[in-house]
């Protein structure tokens, strides 16, 4: 074959081979667009569909229908903070209704789980972000009755009602609130306390009765008067009584539920001394 020839021919293979490999990029690069155009078509779709679903729902419904939904599931304003952050929306009003909404929605299609799943997702994702405080869905009264009713300071009992807020555990927090005001009620109306032994073997020893304002008296289990004392102190703990004429100091301790001894001018902590028997 001569030299002509073979040129001819190793150019007409090397045009060939140049020809299939930009149909190749060719392809490549219509496929990669492709994929491109499709992604972003699909993102608007999901996107608008979203919008959609918010725009069709909240406008089927009243805000009064909406909001009374929203609370009837039994959702607080944390979670509306943590629904206004998770849709962008602007502010927990606007989370409560769209919420209420959607609730509807769902229901009368069979779906009863409300936005409980979508809250799921709204607390994983802002855990620990401080979205809500103590004060989303309670007081600061409600702070101090349980820091009295657990004996600690108000600052841990505000973080734990926090913390159970973004948990997603309102009604739990709700009953911790109810069940330490109840104790304060309880403490402040106590009139008559039974004591018992410390090992709580259930035999009544006798009874610290408040007579008068300011005024108590220890009474035997046979109902004689023993000891006279004057308050000096109380609060939703402990009321401090006194006997000047023996210089004893007598505290009640609702937290303990202990009846504690010390002398007036002593040092130290009190010395548990009986039991109060309920």
């Amino acid at each position: 074959m001569s030299e002509i020839t073979k040129g001819l021919q190793h150019s007409s293979y090397s045009d060939d081979r140049n020809k299939k490999s930009s149909v190749a990029r060719m392809m490549s690069q219509m496929n990669t667009v492709m994929k491109a155009i499709s992604k972003v078509t699909l993102t608007g779709l999901v996107l608008l569909s979203g919008m959609n679903v918010v725009s069709q729902s909240a406008s089927a419904y009243s805000t009064r229908e909406a909001l009374d939904a929203y609370f009837n599931e039994g959702h607080g304003y944390c979670d509306a903070q943590m629904l206004s952050k998770y849709w962008n929306a602007s502010g927990p009003g606007e989370a409560k209704t769209i919420a209420g909404a959607k609730i509807l929605s769902f229901a009368s299609q069979g779906d009863y789980s409300g936005v409980n799943p979508i809250l799921a997702n709204a607390r994983q994702q802002y855990a620990g972000q401080g979205i809500c405080s103590f004060s989303s869905d309670f007081s600061y009264k409600d702070a101090v009755a349980v820091a009295e009713y657990w004996g600690t300071s108000v600052y841990e009992a505000k973080t734990s009602l926090g913390n159970k807020l973004e948990a997603g555990l309102l009604q739990q927090a709700r009953q911790l609130v109810s069940t330490a005001h109840s104790f304060q009620a309880n403490v402040a109306e106590k009139k008559s306390i039974a004591f018992e032994s410390l090992n709580r073997d259930g035999t009544t020893l006798g009874y610290f009765v408040e007579k008068s304002n300011g005024r108590w008296v220890e009474i035997s289990a046979s109902g004689q008067e023993r000891f006279s004392f004057r308050e000096v102190d109380r609060n939703n703990l402990v009321t401090t009584l006194r006997d000047d004429s023996r210089g004893v100091e007598i505290r009640l301790d609702f937290h303990f539920n202990q009846i504690q001894y010390k002398l007036t001018h002593a040092s130290g902590a009190p010395t548990p001394l009986y039991a109060m028997s309920f």
